[in-house]
């Protein structure tokens, strides 16, 4: 019963946010998968499963994305984010975030980034910004690597 009350919620929030913005749709159908690794890492997993860009400028695309947290020391269990992704700038900003917490019951709206950050090669977020970008010119990212670690390197 849990599980569906969040799957409604997570439907509701998802259709109103596709609502909230009028913008160009380009079509589009992959994911991207990344693992943070490494002795500091929080095994963090990112995942971005993408049907539809939402192209709001020129050059400018949205994309929805999934942070998952594997150690149950995190009180957080995901974050559901909504990114803005300026390709020509190589610029990222988080729109909205949503932390579910482990238990499952409370969601919070969690950080929200006030100004641009720069979007390096290499990155899981320089990796994302090129395959949307070819996903917005009709090319498919095929080609590009889609499981990544933290540093943006290919899991192999």
């Amino acid at each position: 019963m849990k599980g569906i009350r969040i799957l409604l919620c997570l439907c509701c929030i998802l259709g109103i946010a596709a609502l909230s913005f009028a913008a160009e749709k380009a079509s589009a159908d992959w994911k991207l998968f990344a693992v943070s690794t490494g002795e500091s890492a929080d095994d963090t997993y990112h995942y971005y499963d993408v049907k539809t860009l939402s192209r709001t400028t020129e050059g400018v695309v949205r994309v929805w994305g999934k942070k998952v947290y594997s150690t149950t020391e995190d009180i957080y269990k995901e974050h559901l984010e909504l990114w803005e992704l300026d390709i020509p700038k190589k610029q990222a900003r988080m729109v909205s975030s949503t932390a579910i917490l482990r238990d499952g019951d409370r969601k919070i709206p969690a950080r929200t980034i006030e100004g641009p950050i720069n979007i390096y090669d290499g990155t899981i977020l320089g990796t994302l910004t090129s395959a949307c970008n070819r996903s917005v010119k009709g090319q498919s990212p095929q080609g590009l690597p889609l499981i990544l670690d933290s540093d943006g390197l290919p899991v192999r």
